[in-house]
């Protein structure tokens, strides 16, 4: 694997553990139904 492509998937896994803090302290919700994160939203922390 490329270090392009091993980047990416470190880069996704820092959001992932980002998101899921954020909800854990209330920063963001997550919809029990669809599991999608709001309330700032995963895809607006990527890019900030």
């Amino acid at each position: 694997m490329g270090r392009a492509k091993e980047a990416m998937i470190e880069h996704e896994g820092n959001l992932a553990a980002a998101a899921s803090y954020l909800v854990q302290i209330g920063s963001l919700q997550q919809c029990q139904s669809h599991h999608e994160i709001y309330g700032g939203g995963f895809w607006d922390l990527a890019g900030r």
